[in-house]
C-alpha cells in the first residue's frame, strides 16, 4: 500500500500488532474515514480489504462496516461516514449493527 492517504492506517496496524506482542492486545478497535473508502483502491488491492485482511492477520476474530450520517449524532450536516469495527473477543456485528440511525 503507498500513497499518503494509506500510511496512517499502517501506523495504527503497526500500534496494533506492538501491543499483541507485549500481551497487552487491543480488544476494540474503531476506523472511521470517508464513505468513498470502500470503492477506494491502491494499486489493485481495494482499501477496505487490506484493512480486513491486517485485522486479521492479527487476529480479530469479527469485524464489521456501516455507514452512518453525521446527523444523526446532532451534527449539523449530511455527511456520511464509514466506521469499521474489528474485536479480539466479541462479535462487532452486535455492536456497530444495531446503532440507531435518524436517515
Amino acid at each position: 500500500m503507498g500513497g499518503q492517504s494509506t500510511s496512517l492506517v499502517r501506523h495504527v496496524f503497526r500500534l496494533l500488532e506492538q501491543a499483541l506482542r507485549d500481551k497487552r492486545g487491543v480488544p476494540w478497535v474503531l476506523l472511521e474515514n470517508v464513505e468513498g473508502l470502500l470503492d477506494r483502491q491502491v494499486g489493485t488491492l481495494p482499501v477496505v480489504q487490506y484493512v480486513v485482511e491486517q485485522f486479521e492477520r492479527l487476529g480479530y476474530q469479527s469485524w464489521a462496516q456501516r455507514i452512518l450520517s453525521t446527523a444523526g449524532f446532532g451534527i449539523p450536516h449530511q455527511r456520511k461516514r464509514c466506521f469499521i469495527l474489528a474485536s479480539l473477543y466479541s462479535d462487532a456485528r452486535d455492536v456497530l449493527l444495531q446503532v440507531r440511525t435518524n436517515y
